[in-house]
């Protein structure tokens, strides 16, 4: 009789523990779910049409044109067809992240990175009016950095060079409109501008 009232005590015990490590594991997952929706409860899922808002005296703070508030959320852009592209985002007004200003036909002509309102490396980008690009290239600080490209109407390359801190460095490259090399500078021996 005392073993089986000892075993019925173990057995007990057992389902007890196995009991408590379950309910232990489903609470860190109801914690963690808790967590994550209060986490995401935030405007981020608010969106503005970017003719909603209106920048603040040149300065990287946007405000709502309604009622002077500082907008946080996704900014979009309605284009001509009717097709909404989203374009950034706002923190309190203010940009952050990746920001595109596009042309009618939805094509990136600017992309500039924020981090806490201030614009850093921007890449930008000129099309012929049948859409082919003509020029892209980066700016950092006001100054050509990065790649380079310039091309023929017709979507052919005509031109490939670097820029660093707004000085031409590598080997340029100048092409015809068939997409043949004509001529190498290398910007270690001569000016490239």
């Amino acid at each position: 009789m005392k073993e089986n009232i000892s075993q019925l005590m173990m057995k007990k015990s057992n389902y007890c523990f196995t009991l408590f490590i379950h309910m232990k594991k489903y609470s860190y997952i109801i914690l963690l779910l808790a967590y994550w929706n209060c986490g995401n409860s935030s405007n981020s899922s608010t969106e503005y049409n970017i003719d909603e808002i209106t920048q603040i005296d040149n300065k990287p703070l946007y405000k709502l044109i309604t009622n002077n508030s500082n907008p946080s959320g996704k900014i979009y852009q309605i284009l001509n067809d009717g097709q909404k592209k989203y374009i950034g985002n706002l923190s309190k007004g203010v940009p952050f992240g990746d920001w595109s200003k596009l042309n009618q036909n939805g094509q990136v002509v600017e992309k500039v990175h924020y981090s806490n309102g201030v614009a850093g490396r921007k890449y930008v980008a000129i099309y012929y009016k049948n859409g082919n690009k003509n020029l892209e290239g980066s700016y950092l600080n006001n100054k050509k950095n990065g790649l380079f490209s310039m091309y023929y109407e017709n979507g052919a390359k005509s031109f490939r060079g670097e820029y660093s801190n707004g000085s031409g460095i590598g080997t340029w490259i100048y092409y015809d409109k068939d997409s043949n090399v004509v001529k190498k500078i290398d910007c270690s021996l001569e000016s490239c501008k």
